[in-house]
């Protein structure tokens, strides 16, 4: 229930100007809105019956194939919003127009196959942006406020068909707004998104599209006949995409097939030609050598310290503490305090395995265990002798067994 003195209070206070209305950017603006606006959905659905209708908050669209019709919904809920709610359709924004120019809703115009930012929005943005520059560069404002920023814009532009802008904004972020090297980094989980936005902006589009492709499940010869471009481009790009953490070589070609190219792999250097003389197989062809050779590439590569933390804390902390989730808060609150002390800092994974065993106490588990490895199936042997131990002693069942009752959903982490 809502409290109908506060509602009718945030509604007379309106403005600083004394006028009554919404108070725009008011946490309870756009839910008071959707309740307000409830009784025009009711009338809509159960007194005109109109079957395609969008709402959300103030801005709403109704789809139709006669004209005279839609032009007979207008009027009608426009006499119902001035009648029953005290409220009008804006003279200028309600109109009737064909879905080949394009829905205008929610900011976005959305055409029947893909969206667009409206470039109203995108200038209205772009002077946010030069004038975080100015305050930043005479330090008005933190980097962590213009993260916030950014991060919100990004994730709203993220509904719409915006790779190339998301990734050129980016790049002007970096340039702009560069980390200070003697300042620690504050929320760790934006600056974790920061990271990862401008490494997304280093991937070329086309590459993007042939992931999408294969997200779909075509295969590489669909893939290629359906952008109009050779095999050979196809295989190219999915090397590309092994080499930047995209894509996993893994879940693209046999186990077998991985593992044997991989023993005849002597250095990341090493030529195509020259490992297929070593192969001697002819089942094995020059594209799948390459997406093996992009996989060590991209374990070699190295790497901000955010990857292998989180890297680390997925597959390493969580099979090894698995019973002791407590342990694990207290060394993810460790990683934190590294990453915001070194925000960036890179490394190829054997140099952090070797800082991290080494030269840091942030893991409590003895020496054996710290440096020693559990295979995903060893964790879920682990798992199930553990509760087969319960079922035996079910009064002995510690708090931390309801975790295991989560295991399927923690195992695709892994």
């Amino acid at each position: 229930m809502v409290d109908k003195y506060y509602f009718e209070q945030s509604l007379k206070r309106g403005g600083d100007d004394g006028s009554v209305g919404m108070p725009l950017g008011n946490l309870t603006s756009q839910f008071f809105a959707n309740v307000y606006l409830n009784e025009l959905d009711q009338f809509v659905k159960h007194e005109l019956k109109i079957k395609y209708y969008i709402r959300y908050v103030d801005d709403f669209v109704i789809l139709g194939r006669n004209k005279q019709i839609l032009e007979y919904y207008k009027e009608e809920i426009n006499n119902f919003l001035i009648n029953k709610l005290k409220i009008q359709l804006h003279p200028d924004k309600s109109d009737i127009f064909k879905l080949n120019n394009g829905v205008n809703f929610l900011g976005f115009r959305v055409f029947y196959y893909h969206k667009l930012l409206r470039e109203k929005n995108i200038k209205k943005f772009e002077r946010r942006f030069n004038e975080l520059k100015k305050f930043y560069k005479k330090g008005f404002v933190e980097r962590e406020n213009v993260v916030n920023v950014f991060e919100g814009w990004i994730t709203y532009v993220s509904h719409a068909n915006t790779y190339k802008h998301r990734r050129h904004l980016t790049r002007l972020f970096n340039k702009y707004f560069p980390i200070e090297i003697k300042k620690e980094v504050e929320n760790i989980k934006k600056h974790e998104n920061f990271i990862e936005r401008l490494e997304e902006s280093n991937y070329q589009f086309t590459s993007q599209k042939t992931l999408q492709l294969l997200k779909k499940g075509l295969t590489i010869k669909q893939i290629a006949e359906q952008r109009q471009i050779k095999e050979s481009t196809v295989w190219e790009h999915i090397a590309k995409l092994i080499e930047y953490g995209q894509l996993n070589v893994w879940k693209l070609l046999p186990k077998d097939k991985i593992l044997k190219i991989s023993y005849k792999i002597h250095s990341q250097d090493d030529k195509l030609k020259d490992i297929k003389q070593r192969l001697n197989d002819n089942s094995i062809s020059f594209d799948e050598i390459n997406c093996v050779l992009a996989s060590i590439k991209h374990e070699n590569k190295k790497k901000n310290i955010i990857h292998h933390v989180r890297n680390y804390k997925r597959i390493n902390c969580f099979r090894k503490c698995y019973f002791n989730p407590k342990q694990r808060e207290t060394c993810s609150a460790k990683f934190d305090d590294l990453i915001s002390k070194n925000p960036n800092l890179e490394l190829t994974k054997k140099e952090f395995l070797d800082l991290f065993n080494n030269h840091m106490n942030i893991c409590i588990l003895p020496e054996k265990e710290k440096l020693g490895f559990i295979s995903y199936k060893e964790f879920i042997e682990r798992i199930r002798n553990y509760k087969n131990k319960l079922v035996k002693h079910p009064l002995q069942q510690p708090a931390q067994f309801q975790q295991s009752q989560k295991l399927q959903i923690y195992s695709k982490q892994i």
